[in-house]
């Protein structure tokens, strides 16, 4: 999936379910419910693991 299409997919849930998490990182699931593979339950500002697309 490109940025771009994420952020399309994101934007298409409602905003209690839209993605969480930073799309703009490669690990991010583009989930309204797991955040990413790296660290599910975590914050992605200062991630050891951040991935820029």
């Amino acid at each position: 999936m490109s940025m771009a299409e994420a952020i399309v997919a994101c934007s298409q849930h409602s905003e209690s379910r839209g993605c969480i998490g930073d799309v703009s990182c490669n690990w991010n699931a583009r989930s309204p419910y797991i955040r990413c593979a790296m660290n599910p339950g975590g914050e992605c500002q200062g991630c050891k693991d951040y991935e820029g697309a």
